[in-house]
């Protein structure tokens, strides 16, 4: 299994409570199942929080990961609607890195909320046929 060690883990925890206390005004929600009985998906959000600035929640995941890949705002997508179909705003999507070769940190903004959803439905649709 792949393992990080761990002092790199308290490195990036470090990195990630630093850029959250700049930048999170406050949590509305952590690691929930949010679910679309439209289109029949569920799935974890990692955060839904209010930035510092800001007046509604921006829904953020938390990734470990070697860089930003394609599919990242499909995810993202799907969760935000999910959450508004629940009654829920979300008004910016992030995705934040944690860098475990650099021990660091990047944001990016996702802001094609209707493109990267209709991205993500032929993504669902595409896995449905394939594991029918």
């Amino acid at each position: 299994p792949f393992t990080i060690p761990d002092n790199i883990v308290g490195e990036l925890f470090s990195v990630y409570r630093g850029w959250f206390a700049g930048n999170v005004d406050r949590v509305v929600f952590a690691e929930k199942m949010v679910v679309s009985h439209k289109y029949r998906y569920a799935g974890t959000a990692d955060l839904l929080a209010v930035m510092k600035g800001d007046a509604s929640p921006a829904l953020i995941d938390i990734k470990c990961t070697g860089g930003f890949w394609p599919t990242m705002p499909l995810q993202l997508a799907g969760y935000r609607e999910a959450i508004l179909e629940e009654g829920g705003q979300v008004n910016r999507r992030l995705i934040v890195r944690l860098d475990k070769g650099q021990l660091g940190l990047q944001v990016k903004e996702y802001t094609e909320h209707a493109r990267d959803f209709n991205a993500f439905l032929c993504a669902l649709g595409l896995f449905r046929y394939l594991n029918i």
